[in-house]
């Protein structure tokens, strides 16, 4: 083959790879085309269906059927279910499922007497509110009075005299006291034992009968009661065991023809029981020293 051949041979190999680039490129942008046409379709469906959506949460919320006929609330005992639900903004004739259950519960949470809430919808037409309410168990005095509930939680203020049915807790400082969150100091424990024991009414030292719970951080605890001792020492720990012995020292007094009135009791020691008795000088009253 000549030169002349070879170059007409070369041009017309790559004229014809031109051809084929070419001829690429329309099959290219149907693709791109057909991509960009499915994703529009896509994004089309979204939008529809949500605006269908959209449409039948508007008409099922307006609807008269779902239209609350009663609003029930229980549990209260302090609280009045009339307040109940206006902190929570609920009344007979709320579409039942247009309320936000959980920034109503917020919203009664927020209420300083109540400890839990739970809110259900009863369908079609029924909304029940069902309230736990905190079981105040005693008064600390913080140089204001709050309550503390049954978990020895502080919950809410209070003013002085309210609660006089309650013991006292005295002598205490705010960080002797649980934090949220973490364990309780040996002072927490011991009038929480010491509370959780009173609220049994069988203990001849239980809560009614205490007026003030004194706290010292060294020698523990030490009781004013309106019992025939005025003053109880316990101290820290064995307090059931304690308990037990004024119990015994009660009856054995109670037995005696002649008795003996105490002004007060040493019961840190268990095994060695001081007593006091009261003179000339010491009256026992209630709530201590008259």
């Amino acid at each position: 083959m000549n030169r002349k051949s070879e170059s007409l041979a070369k041009s017309n190999g790559k004229a014809k790879n031109r051809y084929k680039k070419e001829a690429k490129q329309p099959r290219d942008y149907r693709r791109a085309m057909a991509t960009t046409l499915r994703a529009m379709s896509g994004v089309a469906v979204i939008i529809g269906m949500s605006l269908v959506f959209v449409y039948c949460h508007d008409w099922i919320t307006h609807c008269d059927y779902f239209r609350a006929e009663k609003v029930i609330v229980s549990g209260t005992d302090r609280l009045d279910p009339v307040a109940i639900q206006k902190v929570a903004n609920l009344w007979e004739g709320v579409n039942v499922l247009s309320v936000n259950l959980s920034m109503v519960r917020k919203r009664l949470l927020s209420e300083p007497w109540i400890a839990d809430v739970e809110i259900r919808r009863e369908f079609p037409a029924t909304i029940t509110i069902a309230i736990r309410e905190h079981r105040p168990l005693a008064v600390i005095d913080l140089g204001r009075p709050f309550l503390i509930n049954t978990e020895g939680r502080i919950f809410k203020e209070t003013e002085h005299g309210r609660f006089a049915q309650l013991p006292i807790i005295t002598g205490i400082d705010y960080l002797d006291w649980r934090m949220e969150g973490k364990p309780g100091s040996q002072v927490f424990d011991a009038v929480m034992d010491v509370l959780l024991l009173g609220s049994d009414r069988a203990h001849l030292l239980n809560n009614e009968r205490i007026d003030q719970i004194i706290v010292d951080r060294e020698i523990g605890l030490t009781l004013r009661t309106e019992s025939p001792v005025s003053v109880i020492e316990l101290g820290y720990g064995d307090f059931e065991k304690k308990y037990q012995r004024f119990t015994r020292i009660s009856d054995h007094l109670n037995r005696t023809e002649q008795k003996q009135i105490f002004y007060s009791l040493d019961l840190r020691n268990p095994d060695r029981i001081v007593a006091r008795p009261v003179t000339e000088n010491i009256i026992a009253g209630k709530g201590g020293v008259t």
